[in-house]
């Protein structure tokens, strides 16, 4: 599974990860993506994104097996320290 470049922009990151309808791709356990460091979240997403994108993870987590993922899991390279 590719996640979006970890180079971009975070709003170009989410928005490619919003492109594709159902539940966001959950990576893998052993992804080296799951070691890598987070970018604290500091506004970088409008209002608008981000309603999308926490709406997004809400049908991830539903779908999901489980009870719940780590931040890094589903690739877009943000997380709140």
């Amino acid at each position: 599974m590719g996640t979006p470049n970890d180079r971009a922009p975070l709003a170009e990151r989410v928005e490619r990860l919003l492109a594709v309808q159902g539940p966001l791709p959950i990576v893998a356990a052993g992804d080296p993506v799951l070691r890598a460091g987070t970018e604290p979240y500091d506004g970088q997403l409008g209002p608008e994104l981000l309603a999308r994108f926490v709406a997004a993870l809400r049908v991830t987590m539903r779908a999901a097996p489980g009870s719940g993922w780590p931040r890094r899991r589903w690739g877009s390279g943000c997380g709140s320290r």
